[in-house]
């Protein structure tokens, strides 16, 4: 463990030091796991049961350089564990960490914003989606964002607080990518999450807007260290893809206010789990740069999942992605395709749409 431990130090060094930055805080290492595009999508086959090179290579259009050092980064920071195979002692299988699996709220709160603002002919998606099959009630859930100090079910940003902590500039909170961006889309209304996440700026840009930036002059002052040329862009972009809205500053007037719509506040249930996992994950990295605090019951906000369906909060092992292939929140057991093109409906009966849809309501 301590060996690990050290690796990863040792990798986080080499992924920064060429920015010429200070050591990243909890959330700049955050950052650069899920702030990558192949990262996240890598992470997510791995929850899918996917073990090996040539299973990567097959799933994800990724060229074998590019998989091979994500994979080779992923282990060195403790998300991935790379040991001989069984089968074939010559090569290698990959299995997600504690660290990983520690992850598994974010990619429900991925799958959910998703669901919700995208299309299933999304790229990420391909035509199909997965369905949250929930163990203790055996229903297909749609869980609602609680907090684990008090009974609130669906919360949202307008029931928080940010506190920001000071001695932590921007750059050590989400420093710059160590790995060359491939060709981004042009402005979309289909933006999946994971493509937001993924770039450092709609990163940063969305953050800003959680914490309160209204005004261009906001932004850039929040952000630091961003070009106006892409901020204006990333705004446009943001505007277009109905995640900002554009308001006048006062009636009459020309200059500009962007506002976070419901689809853009709905990303807050990715950015709160990517702050608690972060903390969680990276907690020798002198804490996070802010904490968010839960207004209703004045308590540090911790995200937890609660089923819409029967009211119990959700964990890991008892909740899977299922149908067109089995994703395992767990990461452990994981059906063949076989077994999964077999599966009927049936088995995963609708839930009533009451709950989920009055609290959507709060977003207006």
């Amino acid at each position: 463990m301590q060996a690990q431990t050290d690796m990863a130090d040792r990798q986080i060094n080499e992924m920064t030091s060429a920015s010429g930055l200070g050591e990243p805080n909890s959330l700049g290492l955050g950052s650069l796991v899920l702030g990558d595009r192949w990262n996240l999508l890598i992470l997510r086959e791995a929850f899918r049961g996917v073990r090996r090179f040539n299973e990567w290579a097959a799933a994800l259009p990724i060229s074998d350089p590019v998989l091979s050092t994500r994979l080779n980064d992923l282990t060195a920071l403790g998300l991935l564990s790379r040991i001989p195979s069984r089968s074939t002692p010559s090569r290698h299988e990959y299995y997600l960490t504690d660290r990983a699996k520690d992850m598994w709220q974010i990619f429900v709160a991925i799958w959910l914003w998703d669901l919700r603002w995208t299309t299933p002919s999304n790229e990420l998606y391909q035509g199909h989606r997965p369905r949250l099959h929930h163990d203790d009630c055996g229903f297909a859930i749609q869980p609602l964002l609680a907090c684990s100090h008090c009974p609130a079910r669906g919360v949202t940003p307008f029931e928080t607080a940010v506190v920001r902590y000071p001695n932590h500039g921007h750059d050590a909170s989400n420093p710059p990518r160590p790995y060359r961006r491939s060709q981004a889309r042009s402005p979309s209304t289909d933006l999946d999450a994971v493509e937001l996440l993924g770039d450092r700026w709609s990163t940063s840009v969305l953050a800003a807007a959680f914490l309160g930036a209204r005004r261009f002059s906001d932004f850039g002052h929040d952000i630091g260290s961003i070009p106006p040329l892409i901020l204006t862009h990333r705004l446009n972009t943001f505007v277009e893809a109905r995640l900002l809205i554009q308001r006048p500053v006062a009636e009459g007037k020309r200059r500009m206010e962007y506002h976070l719509t419901a689809k853009g506040s709905d990303f807050f249930g990715i950015f709160s789990n990517e702050i608690s996992w972060s903390s969680r994950a990276f907690a020798d990295r002198g804490g996070p740069p802010l904490a968010i605090r839960h207004l209703p019951c004045s308590s540090p906000f911790e995200p937890v999942y609660v089923c819409n369906v029967c009211n119990k909060q959700i964990e890991r092992p008892n909740v899977a992605f299922q149908h067109p292939a089995s994703l395992n929140a767990a990461g452990d057991s994981v059906l063949s395709k076989q077994a999964v093109s077999q599966l009927s409906l049936k088995h995963f009966p609708d839930c009533a749409p009451r709950k989920f849809g009055d609290n959507l309501k709060a977003f207006g």
